[in-house]
C-alpha cells in the first residue's frame, strides 16, 4: 500500500477530475447519440416547423440529467467513503479520530448505496422512451 505523502495528495484532485471526466463522458454519449439522430431526422423533413418539447421528450430529458445529478453525487460519497477510510487508517490510535472516520465511512457508504439504488430506478425508467 502507498505511504500518504504530500506528492501523493496533490495528486488526488487530477485522479478525481479524471475519474468525473469519465463518468459524464459515459453518461452524455447517449445524448451526443440522439442529437444526432435528431440532426438527421430534421435534415430529412428540410424545414419542418419548429415544435415546442413533448411531455415525453421533456421527462426523458429530466430523467437524463437527474442521472447526471446522481453520477456526481455517488463520486462525492464514494470520495467521503475514501475520506473516512483514511482518517481510520492515519489515527494512529486515537479513539475519536477512529469513530470519526468510521462515522464518515458509514454515512459515504450508506449515501452512495441509495444513490445507485435511485440510478439504478431512473436508468430502468429511462428504458421505456427508448
Amino acid at each position: 500500500m502507498r505511504n500518504l505523502t504530500v506528492t501523493n495528495l496533490r495528486r488526488l484532485p487530477a485522479q478525481i477530475a479524471l475519474r468525473l471526466f469519465v463518468v459524464l463522458s459515459a453518461a452524455l454519449a447517449p445524448l451526443s447519440a440522439h442529437a444526432a439522430a435528431a440532426k438527421t431526422a430534421a435534415a430529412a423533413a428540410k424545414e419542418a416547423p419548429a415544435m415546442a418539447m413533448s411531455a415525453s421528450d421533456a421527462a426523458e430529458l429530466g430523467l437524463r440529467l437527474f442521472r447526471i445529478v446522481l453520477m456526481l453525487l455517488i463520486i462525492v460519497f464514494v470520495n467521503q467513503m475514501f475520506f473516512g477510510a483514511v482518517k481510520h487508517i492515519t489515527s494512529s490510535g486515537n479513539d475519536n479520530t477512529v469513530a470519526k472516520g468510521r462515522r464518515h465511512f458509514a454515512s459515504g457508504l450508506i449515501g452512495a448505496a441509495t444513490m445507485l439504488i435511485l440510478f439504478v430506478i431512473a436508468t430502468s425508467a429511462l428504458t421505456q422512451f427508448e
